[in-house]
């Protein structure tokens, strides 16, 4: 969902997955005297997927963020509230018609300081000092025989 813009070579990756006391997982790397942490997490009561992007050095946060799909009917768009959203239903398969339709849904909350901008397809985030990007995403699919969901 992210694109990182300039790499430079990363000198140290750390990753933390702490499902059972915490339920989080967390990644660090430090690409020059920057440190980066991706901290991520799942609600399924909240139908949402956390993520949030910090930086040991402020303004250090810029990304672009878009859906993607290989569903051909799939549509990707921002909304007026810069939003970004993706929906569709999937592909006929081996004489089967696609009746499973989906829905996704993305925001981004800066945390002091940054900008937050859209175009027809995506968000991006410039100079932020973090970013929380909060994505849901469901179907009609219940069951292999029910998707009246």
């Amino acid at each position: 969902m992210s694109t990182l813009r300039n790499p430079k070579k990363y000198f140290f990756i750390q990753k933390i997955l702490g499902l059972f006391s915490r339920a989080v997982t967390k990644t660090s790397y430090t690409v020059g005297e920057i440190t980066y942490t991706r901290e991520a997490f799942t609600s399924l009561p909240g139908h949402v997927l956390v993520l949030q992007l910090t930086a040991n050095k402020p303004g250090s946060i810029s990304f672009a963020a878009s859906f993607s799909s290989p569903q051909p009917a799939a549509t990707m768009a921002t909304t007026s509230a810069e939003e970004l959203t993706i929906s569709g239903h999937t592909m006929d398969h081996e004489g089967v018609k696609g009746l499973v339709k989906f829905k996704g849904l993305a925001r981004i909350k800066l945390d002091g300081g940054g900008s937050l901008s859209s175009n027809d397809t995506s968000l991006s985030v410039t100079n932020a000092n973090s970013a929380t990007i909060y994505i849901s995403i469901a179907t009609n699919f219940k069951n292999y025989a029910d998707i009246s969901g």
